[in-house]
């Protein structure tokens, strides 16, 4: 947290990790910057968890989010976002789901579609 503060832009880092107890140490030590917990497969005690540890964002692997998951994890206050896209089809269905957050490893996926998500 010390090299975050000093060498970067606090205003534009989410500190994020697969792993609550990170997140848990994070609260701990009061870190002001926002936290997201990435899971693959979003489960209710995930919601729990994100929320236990004042978590901004939960985010989920493409291959196990659906619509009702999407709107679990927004009905609860936090930011959806979903890795990895690798196809424009996805994004395209990621926008009728008004996720918030879309993470691509391929910068050509990136168009009006990537830059409307959000609500």
């Amino acid at each position: 947290l010390k090299q975050v503060h000093a060498l970067a832009n606090t205003e534009k880092i989410f500190l994020l990790s697969f792993q609550y107890a990170v997140l848990e140490r994070l609260q701990e030590l009061n870190s002001p910057l926002p936290r997201v917990l990435s899971v693959f497969h979003c489960q209710q005690q995930d919601i729990e968890n994100a929320a236990a540890v004042k978590c901004r964002q939960i985010n989920s692997s493409y291959n196990h989010v659906c619509r009702k998951s999407i709107q679990d994890i927004q009905d609860r206050g936090f930011q959806a976002g979903v890795f990895t896209i690798d196809h424009g089809a996805q994004i395209k269905e990621l926008t009728q789901y008004n996720v918030d957050a879309v993470f691509i490893d391929d910068m050509r996926l990136l168009n009006e579609n990537t830059l409307s998500l959000g609500r």
